[in-house]
């Protein structure tokens, strides 16, 4: 399990349903957990082979649920999940790596 210091933030989730006539759909309910979250740019690519621009990392305990397309507000901006990561060494989850880009609200 990852140390509580070093998940000094608090992200709020909201799980991605699908989509409408009128584009996203989430849940109406959201969670809050501890995270550490670290802004900058980077090139990834998504399940579906594109490229897009990251604009935000973080790091989550392993007990989060979390996946790609759910959204995820920090610091007063929303952010859409491109890749989560479970980082098992030794085969124990320890921790969740996630990627994610900023979306328009």
């Amino acid at each position: 399990m990852i140390s509580d210091i070093l998940l000094r933030d608090t992200i709020t989730i909201t799980a991605h349903l699908g989509h409408d006539a009128y584009g996203l759909n989430y849940s109406d309910q959201a969670i809050a957990a501890p995270a550490y979250c670290e802004p900058g740019y980077r090139v990834v690519r998504t399940a579906d082979g594109e490229n897009v621009i990251a604009n935000l990392f973080a790091i989550l305990p392993a007990d989060i649920a979390i996946a790609p397309m759910d959204r995820v507000d920090w610091n007063g901006s929303a952010y859409r999940v491109i890749e989560v990561q479970s980082q098992r060494p030794g085969g124990v989850p320890h921790h969740l790596e996630v990627t994610l880009q900023s979306m328009t609200t």
